[in-house]
């Protein structure tokens, strides 16, 4: 899969071939996710399990004019108990999917990262953004943008990991990960240079089978064959990144956000290293981000099926 389109094309194959992925969403009280949960369901993407104040999620349905079934609605009050409650369908195995609606980002994580549930699957959970951009030849995972702030060596080969396993649920047979940096020269007063030349060492072992990493590189490294020619830099990775890693949570966020905005690019958070995926969206993401990752999430959901 190259483009959005292609992942929300194989999220439908998915869901006439093993069924509507079942997702919770933690407090559905959103225009656009209530638009884009309607349209995956209506494309049999997914059946939706609403989480939230029932008459105003209702209100807002039918305000919206959106029609047809009426959505499964648990009626809970606040924010916190919302959580729980979701948490709560996913460690029942009553949902393949959460998403976050209308609620803190920090408060979901923390209550289902918790051990209460029993959802953790991974040592180190992780955020990838998965982009659909205008003028790359193929889908880029930005990663971790979204949950750890600032990773030692383990957790970011742990975060390396968690993309590898998405982009493969995309259809990447064998994923080529960038380890960003600015410059491609390393040197002893570059902590962060020197720490990437590390990981791409330890990333070279039996650990990371089935994918190449390389870097330090920059971004235009990354994903400009033009601009590694013209540096004279020689690497299977450079030009062709399906992955990025970064170094810091601020900087895998502001890397995304500027995509976004700048290039148009289209947009799905997927939360990984749970026992099933979590679509992370904001409440200014647009209708088709959210569709988008939605379709993400229902893709590596069905990936997780036929691998069990």
């Amino acid at each position: 899969m190259r483009t959005m389109d292609e992942v929300v094309e194989r999220a439908k194959e998915s869901g006439r071939r093993d069924g509507p992925r079942r997702i919770a969403v933690a407090g559905a009280l959103d225009v656009s996710l209530l638009e884009a949960v309607a349209e995956a369901g209506r494309q049999g993407i997914v059946e939706a399990h609403l989480v939230g104040d029932r008459d105003k999620i209702l209100g807002l349905w039918e305000k919206l004019g959106i029609g047809g079934e009426e959505p499964a609605v648990e009626d809970v009050a606040g924010d916190e108990e919302i959580c729980h409650t979701v948490a709560g369908l996913a460690s029942e195995g009553a949902v393949d999917i959460v998403m976050k609606g209308f609620i803190s980002t920090s408060l979901i994580l923390r209550i289902l990262l918790s051990g209460e549930y029993g959802l953790r699957r991974k040592r180190t959970v992780s955020h990838t953004a998965v982009l659909g951009i205008p003028g790359y030849h193929k889908l880029l995972i930005i990663t971790d943008g979204g949950v750890v702030i600032r990773p030692d060596l383990e957790q970011k080969c742990d975060i390396i990991e968690n993309a590898v396993e998405v982009s493969r649920a995309l259809g990447v047979e064998r994923p080529k990960v960038v380890l960003l940096g600015a410059s491609e020269v390393v040197n002893q007063h570059s902590g962060e240079l020197m720490e990437s030349a590390t990981l791409a060492k330890m990333c070279r072992s039996a650990r990371m089978e089935g994918a190449v990493v390389d870097g330090p590189f920059s971004f235009d490294v990354a994903v400009s064959r033009d601009a590694a020619e013209f540096q004279g830099i020689t690497s299977e990775v450079a030009g062709d990144a399906d992955i990025i890693a970064v170094s810091s949570i601020e900087e895998g966020n502001i890397i995304s956000k500027t995509i976004i905005e700048f290039a148009g690019a289209i947009f799905g958070g997927l939360i990984w290293g749970l026992r099933l995926p979590v679509s992370l969206v904001s409440r200014s993401d647009t209708r088709m981000n959210k569709m988008a990752a939605l379709s993400v999430a229902a893709v590596v959901s069905s990936q997780l099926l036929h691998e069990a």
